[in-house]
């Protein structure tokens, strides 16, 4: 409670204080209720932008450089992390539903067409079939639980399970686009006989049956991080010209609604655990200058050993809206890659690039403006930009390891994201300006 009480009277302090002299200061935080989201805490000037979404552990969402958008609130952007959990088989809590699951394998037997849940209908014993059949409300099928999880583990299992048609079930549109491109890797996998990967060929079954049999079940890949889930806060707490201002304490929220703070440099420090990892995020906003500069540092905290974690990690994350059609890399070493006019079609993905780099500028001739993306050095690892057609434009990098580590070991990493206004006739020398002469 004593805790509590300090927190709430710095805040306070703060909320004096920035009242008194607004005029003065650079940088002013506010916590407060979101017209989508539930909470968001936003840091800003009177040039930049950016709020940061409670609902996903306090993870970046829109950022707007002199009321133009140049980071996409679609879920939590901005940064952190995803990782992928490789569980060995699937447990009874991962099913999300047992009576929708019934419900699915019922319909599936009265239709001729062929679904995954038809399928895992016909593979049951006969006893467990009939008790499915039957099951009619929300006990009964709860009841079915552990059996369901069972029978659905055996057929993941199957090489036959999930064939093209059962692809017919998910709808039209970006939706498809993962099962998709997952069916294609097990088509693959398959065409190699004894010598395909049984654990990858399981992980991609278990993701086309998430497609296939909708919110029955819980996503299988679980995904951590992000806004996807997961996360574990510990603390979050802001800097303003070095005096506290404590959000989150102990795991629980200490901040009040629609105080105001504000200082001249700004640093919000959050700590957390993410799947096998520590993780300690730090934005620092700098008298100054448009932007931060962001620091990740991941320490293990968990065995990590080959077949546990199924790693795709991504430190860094940006999504920009469709109008950022134009994109400049520095691949260091003097070397450049670009791509003007870049769109893809609505429901498809365009990889563009996925490769090592210095820095990456995008830029949106109808805003006239663009975002910069540079880190101190260039990092091992890759970045990758897709186009999403009809949704974004979406930046990520995965700079992180997911193997060879031992409890204990840790890594950090380093970006700046400065926005920008230019012309389209010299955006990219004005691009290659600030890639140059970024600080850290």
């Amino acid at each position: 409670m004593a805790t509590r009480r300090a927190a709430l009277a710095a805040f306070l302090l703060l909320f004096a204080v920035a009242g008194r002299a607004q005029d003065a200061q650079t940088w002013q935080a506010k916590v407060f209720k979101g017209p989508r989201y539930s909470n968001l805490l936003s840091i800003s000037n009177d040039r930049f932008y950016v709020d940061f979404v409670e609902t996903s552990a306090w993870t970046v969402s829109t950022i707007r450089f002199e009321g133009k958008e140049v980071g996409q609130p679609s879920g939590a952007t901005g940064a952190v992390f995803q990782w992928e959990l490789n569980d060995p088989a699937l447990k009874p809590d991962q099913i999300a539903s047992p009576l929708a699951l019934c419900k699915l394998i019922q319909t599936g037997a009265a239709s001729e067409t062929p679904t995954a849940a038809r399928k895992l209908g016909q593979t049951m014993p006969a006893d467990m079939r009939e008790r499915v059949m039957q099951a009619a409300d929300a006990k009964a099928a709860e009841a079915l639980r552990v059996e369901l999880a069972a029978a659905l583990d055996a057929c993941l299992r199957r090489p036959d399970f999930i064939e093209e048609p059962f692809l017919n079930v998910i709808p039209e549109g970006s939706a498809r686009v993962y099962p998709l491109r997952y069916f294609k890797q097990l088509q693959t996998l398959r065409a190699q006989g004894d010598k395909a990967d049984a654990t990858e060929m399981y992980r991609l079954t278990r993701r086309l049956a998430e497609a296939c049999l909708g919110k029955a079940i819980t996503p299988f890949h679980r995904a951590t991080g992000t806004g996807h889930g997961g996360e574990v806060l510990r603390s979050v707490a802001l800097i303003l010209d070095g005096k506290p201002w404590p959000i989150v304490q102990d795991g629980k929220a200490v901040y009040q609604l629609d105080a105001v703070a504000a200082g001249k440099t700004v640093t919000l420090r959050k700590d957390s655990v993410i799947g096998p990892f520590d993780h300690q995020a730090v934005f620092e906003f700098r008298e100054g200058a448009p932007g931060y500069l962001v620091t990740h540092r991941f320490t293990v905290n968990a065995d990590m050993a080959k077949g546990h974690f199924n790693g795709y990690m991504y430190d860094f994350m940006h999504m920009m809206p469709l109008s950022f059609k134009d994109f400049l890399v520095d691949l260091g070493g003097g070397k450049e890659w670009e791509k003007g006019n870049v769109d893809a079609d609505g429901g498809k993905q365009d990889l563009l690039i996925d490769e090592p780099w210095k820095a990456m500028a995008a830029y949106s001739a109808e805003l006239k403006a663009g975002v910069i993306c540079t880190y101190p050095q260039v990092y091992d690892g890759k970045n990758h930009i897709y186009a999403r057609g009809g949704k974004d434009k979406k930046f990520r990098a995965s700079h992180v390891k997911s193997e060879g580590w031992t409890p204990g070991d840790s890594v950090e990493f380093k970006m700046r994201l400065t926005p920008f206004n230019a012309t389209p006739e010299e955006w990219k020398d004005k691009a290659r300006q600030i890639m140059r002469t970024e600080t850290f």
